[in-house]
This record gives structure tokens, sequence and C-alpha cells, in this order.
């Protein structure tokens, strides 16, 4: 997952490894990871591929909210198979 620069390039650019740990375990940081994740997740999910003890390690991880709303509004956002045939 490419959310946060590599050590190496943090090092070329000067980014202290404090800054970027603040980075990280800020709300807005924190927020990004599981922003990110999300599709990925509800993938796994939908298709039956998250066990039970790996929600509530994701949980426990802060990378894991409930689909609810979120998955009804892009589910409506999904194209239909009909959008894609070609004439």
């Amino acid at each position: 997952m490419m959310v946060f620069p590599t050590a190496r390039l943090a090092r070329q650019y000067g980014v202290g490894r404090l800054d970027l740990r603040r980075a990280r375990r800020s709300p807005a940081g924190r927020r990004l990871v599981r922003d990110a994740l999300a599709r990925p997740r509800r993938l796994c999910q939908e298709l039956g591929l998250v066990p039970g003890t790996g929600e509530l390690l994701w949980r426990a991880l802060g990378i894991w909210d409930d689909l609810g709303a979120e998955a009804v509004a892009d589910a409506s956002r999904r194209p239909t198979p009909e959008a894609h045939r070609v004439p």
C-alpha cells in the first residue's frame, strides 16, 4: 500500500522519522489508511474472504468500519453489466 513514503524516499527529501510517525498516527493519517483500504476490504467482505477473526483484527488495527450507508452509496454508483456491453 503506497499511502506513506518509503524510508528511502523520506531520507532523500529530508523527512524525519518522528514526522512520519506523527503523520501515520494522527487522526488524518489513520483515516487515510482506512479510506485507502475501504474498497479492497469491501471486496474481500463481499467475496466472503474475511473470517470473523479477520474482522476483529482489522477493527483492532483501526482499519475496519461498518459498510452501512457507504456500501449502499457505492453500489448505486457501480456501472451495470449492460453499461459495458458493446452494440
